[in-house]
């Protein structure tokens, strides 16, 4: 299992623990800084996807809004919203499980589809995006 597979088996874990399909970590230097899952129920907030909330809570952390060196990591591709505030962070990298068309398929119309590689190759700074990571996996999330 190579570091990017760690991390997104970390994720699942957490997602499973709360019997959601959304988990989500962010890492720096190799330590896990914030994990969570899609809030957006619990606390009607229509923005507490799992990503923005372990974003949140990193930069409450780190004491910065900026997250250089840091990589995102979440079990589904990240909706407009969140790419744009991995970018926005200025994050290095995201990684992400279960992919937009699957979660097309899990929830119907019910999607912004944009994927996540095309507000990234509009913004600015550039961060790296790596789609499918044990995507099977989060996959098995859909059906719980």
């Amino acid at each position: 299992m190579n570091t990017d597979e760690k991390y997104i088996a970390e994720a699942i874990k957490i997602a499973k623990e709360a019997t959601s399909v959304y988990g989500a970590l962010l890492v720096k230097n190799g330590e896990i800084i914030s994990k969570g899952t899609n809030k957006t129920e619990s606390t009607n907030d229509p923005t507490a996807h799992a990503e923005i909330v372990v974003i949140r809570e990193a930069a409450r952390k780190l004491g910065t809004r900026y997250l250089e060196g840091c990589v995102l990591y979440s079990t589904t591709e990240p909706c407009a919203m969140c790419i744009s505030a991995a970018i926005w962070s200025r994050m290095e990298r995201v990684v992400f499980g279960a992919n937009i068309s699957d979660l097309i398929k899990f929830y119907g119309k019910r999607q912004i589809v944009i994927p996540a590689q095309y507000v990234v190759d509009k913004g600015s700074p550039k961060l790296i995006l790596s789609g499918n990571c044990l995507r099977n996996e989060c996959l098995e999330l859909f059906k719980a």
